[in-house]
């Protein structure tokens, strides 16, 4: 069964980070039964404790790392993707959907995302340029500045390797949907679809 929760964001503007303005509205999460997406998994649940479980307020833990820091200047580095996505940790993938203004659709995962609020509820995404256009934007920005719409979905392992393979650089009137093999899933409110796969569908409208 598909599960709707409607939360009205009247007013809020839903934010995106580093040049993409996303405008808020009402949000629709839809989520769906999970155990029809574990079948053919393990239903052995593994649950960890603690790591220092007879800690008490007050004393002081262990630092598993050496005491000295190094500290990096941004201006002199090449690049400081590989630090950034490897330092902040976990972070939830953002599995785009958009649809151009001529109805082209795209699929695209973003490593930038985080939840900002729940009443009402806001998530953020960085949308980095792009040096594979001649514009400098990626497809989804240039989607979402076109119509306004777009659907995150979140990503999960179970269909990593077709939502890895959206990443590629495929032409603006190639459909990530199709190259892929993920299902389309028709949204309620909004003309991106949404991907069926996946757990947890986000709409932003």
């Amino acid at each position: 069964f598909v599960l709707e929760c409607m939360a009205s964001a009247t007013g809020a503007k839903t934010t995106a980070l580093l040049g993409a303005a996303l405008a808020g509205g009402i949000a629709a999460i839809a989520v769906r039964q999970l155990a029809c997406w574990l079948r053919g998994i393990p239903k052995t649940v593994l649950v960890t404790g603690p790591p220092h479980p007879k800690w008490k307020p007050g004393e002081k833990q262990p630092i598993p790392l050496p005491a000295d820091f190094v500290e990096l200047e941004v201006a002199k580095q090449a690049s400081c993707y590989g630090l950034m996505i490897s330092a902040y940790v976990p972070r939830p993938i953002a599995f785009i959907s958009t649809l151009s203004s001529s109805g082209v659709g795209n699929l695209a995962p973003f490593s930038y995302s985080g939840l900002f609020s729940h009443d009402p509820p806001m998530i953020g995404i960085g949308i980095c340029p792009s040096r594979a256009t001649a514009d400098g934007k990626k497809d989804s920005l240039v989607n979402i500045d076109e119509t306004g719409e777009f659907v995150v979905c979140l990503m999960s392992e179970w269909f990593i390797e077709a939502a890895n393979h959206t990443c590629g650089n495929f032409p603006r009137e190639v459909d990530e949907f199709d190259e892929s093999g993920l299902t389309r899933l028709p949204s309620k409110k909004v003309r991106p679809p949404r991907v069926a796969e996946s757990a947890v569908h986000t709409r932003v409208c």
